[in-house]
């Protein structure tokens, strides 16, 4: 039987792994932990940085082109990010989930106060 799915890599970072996100042509991943108060990118098996913020975070998303990465933290804090780790721009909202919408136009989420917000 023909191999359909095999794992080409792993990298441990120390904490629970509760988010992750991979851009379209599948050369960054962005990753979190609700343990943890990082933000990693990574290309193949390898950490190219991390972004520390002051709380755990709950979620991560990746745009399709590997641009930008949006992160939602335990404070209440909406962190949208650069693919150099530089941030743009940051708001408070609750964040369970988030998304960037294919074109780049729109961001979303949905939080622990029962809203779903649209940027």
């Amino acid at each position: 039987m023909e191999e359909i799915v095999r794992n080409l890599w792993s990298k441990e970072i120390g904490y629970k792994v509760d988010s992750v996100a991979i851009s379209k042509d599948g050369e960054y991943i962005v990753a979190a932990s609700s343990q943890d108060t990082n933000i990693y990118h990574l290309t193949q098996a390898h950490i190219r940085w991390k972004y520390k913020t002051k709380a755990a975070i709950r979620c991560v998303t990746i745009s399709d082109d590997g641009r930008y990465i949006l992160a939602g933290a335990e404070d209440s804090t909406l962190y949208l990010l650069d693919r150099n780790s530089h941030l743009i721009w940051q708001e408070s909202i609750s964040a369970n989930s988030v998304v960037i919408s294919h074109d780049l136009k729109y961001i979303a989420c949905g939080g622990n106060d029962c809203n779903i917000y649209f940027f």
